[in-house]
């Protein structure tokens, strides 16, 4: 339903703010997106969402959070990509909650 509105896309805009908090709630925002999608009888769905966001640029912004100095911007638009498009950490660090540095050689691919 909220695909129809162009909701994600507005979400993902927010994404790109300097705020920290704003960021924060954009992430908070697919999040609850995500988590309404699965609640739907369209299994579909949630494919429909990974398309709008990867096609507005919410996949770039999010791949750019995960150089975000905020842990908690770090973790929550890590999980949204594993969510949303299946990601394959092949690492065999189990530690996904803290930012990547340049001495981290993981290497996370989409499936």
């Amino acid at each position: 339903m909220l695909l129809e509105f162009e909701i994600v896309e507005a979400v993902c805009k927010s994404l790109l703010s300097n705020s920290v908090r704003t960021a924060t709630i954009g992430l908070e925002g697919l999040e609850n997106i995500l988590k309404n999608s699965k609640k739907m009888t369209d299994a579909l769905y949630i494919d429909k969402m990974a398309l709008r966001v990867e096609k507005c640029g919410g996949l770039k912004t999010l791949e750019s959070l995960l150089k975000h100095h905020n842990v908690i911007v770090y973790s929550k638009a890590l999980k949204l990509i594993e969510d949303l498009f299946g990601v394959d950490n092949q690492c065999n660090d189990s530690d996904t909650t803290k930012p990547i540095s340049i001495f981290d050689f993981c290497c996370y691919t989409l499936i």
